[in-house]
């Protein structure tokens, strides 16, 4: 009888031909998600403010990300048309998507800039930029400063008072004060009119206010007389010339 002996150790050799080649095992994409961001727009009353969301990073996902404005010193409705809440998608390979914002030609003296924005939330498949994700609209108002003037006025003595028309020559969407004066003229203060000093205020929104002096009924017959009324400081708009 013949015994064998057959011994077995580990293969701690390189080389050869066999199958004892070590797996290298695949450790996986190490790239973060894509980041979404929205860019600052300027635009005049009544045109159209177009933001761009754009998407930096290539992925093989679909991305979505919602958006909503809110008013600033701007106000929907009266400014701007708000556009209802809604999703933005990214299919992959797209980069850049817009939200447009449609501005209102009020026809209002502001005198300033007014603003809105635009913000994005609720993202899948991406990151918010940390200094990007929402986005400020400036509608520029281009209506022209109004001017400010004074209608002559004619009345009788015995009228008691006369009342003269002050106009702006547009909308605004504050009040106007302007300071009224009289001034002697073939008239004079004390004996054909009382003198008189003060302030004009043209409502928001209004084009015209009235202002009243009052007249002294001296009983004499006299040629026509007059004085005049000046407007000086008007707290918004200039005076016509």
């Amino acid at each position: 009888m013949v015994a064998i002996f057959l011994a077995l150790g580990a293969c701690t050799g390189g080389g050869g031909d066999g199958d004892d080649d070590a797996a290298v095992e695949n450790g996986g994409d190490d790239d973060g998600p894509p980041t979404l961001a929205i860019g600052d727009v300027s635009v005049i009353e009544g045109e159209s403010a177009v933001f761009e969301v754009t998407l930096s990073g290539e992925t093989e996902l679909t991305v979505t990300v919602d958006y909503a404005t809110a008013a600033g010193t701007a106000e929907a409705g009266t400014d701007y048309t708000a556009p209802e809440p809604g999703t933005l998608t990214f299919q992959p390979g797209e980069f850049s998507k817009s939200i447009t914002v449609e501005t209102i030609a009020d026809g209002l003296y502001e005198g300033t800039d007014e603003t809105l924005t635009v913000a994005l939330n609720g993202e899948s498949n991406a990151t918010l930029s940390a200094t990007a994700s929402d986005a400020t609209g400036t509608i520029s108002d281009v209506d022209p400063i109004p001017t400010v003037s004074i209608a002559d006025a004619s009345a009788f003595e015995s009228d008691g008072t006369i009342v003269f028309t002050v106009s702006l020559g547009g909308r605004t969407v504050a009040d106007t004060t302007v300071v009224y004066t009289t001034a002697n003229g073939t008239a004079e203060a004390g004996s054909d009119f009382t003198e008189a000093t003060g302030f004009v205020t043209i409502a928001s929104l209004e084009t015209t206010a009235t202002t009243s002096v009052a007249l002294v009924n001296d009983n004499v017959h006299e040629v026509e007389e007059a004085f005049t009324v000046t407007l000086s400081e008007p707290s918004a708009g200039s005076l016509e010339d």
